[in-house]
């Protein structure tokens, strides 16, 4: 792997391409916002900086309480479920994302000043990725976030320690050598798979998937395909790599591996979902 790309770039040009494209990315950011402060970035730092404590708090209050009783539970309890006017980005949209910027910036910062600038940066992307959801998300923010909290936490276990739900198929026959550590880990992490399906199921529960059009159909069946293909691709690779006695498994073959087998485990996800939405009987 090292020398395929040694050889592509020469001695250190991957790093230097690395670093001239990361500078012309930035220098392209930062031109942008020169030019179009005035028109786009002053005005989108007013809109999530605009912050009405009353309206927002009541707000926050009252979706909170929608959320968990309803609407005709909050009626019957003498509660006002009405929600006060918001602007493009809801009260909890802002709150969220400007706290979730400055832990991401708290956090780089001091890891930056304690270990590098690689270590500040890794560690403060889940804050930064759920700020980016936060402002981006029309829908079910909080959805978003809490999977990408999840699929960061799965990726870095299964990088690092390399252990994955799999495991459990192998509950009877575990032994003590193997460690019933990693087994109670693999439980917990089948665990939190399925509660992460469960929530977005019955996030997803008044969406209705109509399998009577054509394109609904086609693209659910083809996605079906499309999952058990990559699946089979994917272990087809990983029995040829760990057949051959020349691969050597670095932290990068790794953490390609196992981002993969996440992105196998979001298409798994995107499709159970439509498919209980498409078999989920409408309401009479």
């Amino acid at each position: 792997w090292s020398s395929l790309w040694t050889g592509a770039f020469g001695a250190l040009g991957l790093l230097r391409l690395h670093v001239v494209v990361g500078m012309a990315w930035i220098v392209l950011y930062a031109a942008y916002l020169l030019v179009r402060a005035r028109a786009e970035a002053l005005p989108f730092l007013k809109e999530i900086t605009d912050l009405h404590i009353g309206s927002d708090l009541v707000w926050c209050l009252r979706k909170g309480l929608w959320l968990v009783l309803g609407e005709r539970l909050m009626r019957r309890l003498g509660l006002d479920p009405e929600l006060p006017p918001q602007g493009f980005y809801n009260a909890g949209q802002k709150l969220a994302a400007v706290i979730l910027l400055c832990m991401a910036f708290l956090v780089f910062l001091l890891l930056t000043v304690m270990g590098g600038p690689l270590e500040g940066l890794t560690l403060a992307a889940p804050f930064g990725i759920c700020a980016a959801v936060c402002f981006l998300a029309k829908k079910r923010a909080g959805l978003w976030c809490t999977w990408t909290v999840y699929l960061l936490a799965e990726l870095y276990l299964r990088w690092a320690t390399g252990i994955t739900w799999q495991l459990t198929l192998r509950t009877f026959s575990f032994t003590p050598e193997q460690n019933y550590m990693r087994l109670a880990m693999a439980w917990v992490q089948l665990i939190a798979m399925l509660a992460m399906f469960l929530v977005t199921f019955r996030s997803f529960r008044r969406v209705r998937i109509d399998l009577r059009v054509r394109r609904n159909l086609l693209a659910l069946g083809g996605g079906w395909v499309l999952l058990a293909v990559l699946h089979m691709l994917k272990e087809r690779l990983y029995l040829l790599l760990y057949q051959d006695p020349t691969v050597n498994f670095s932290l990068g073959v790794r953490f390609l591996l196992r981002a993969g087998d996440l992105l196998v485990l979001a298409l798994l996800a995107v499709l159970l979902t439509a498919t209980v939405c498409a078999l989920r009987k409408p309401k009479e």
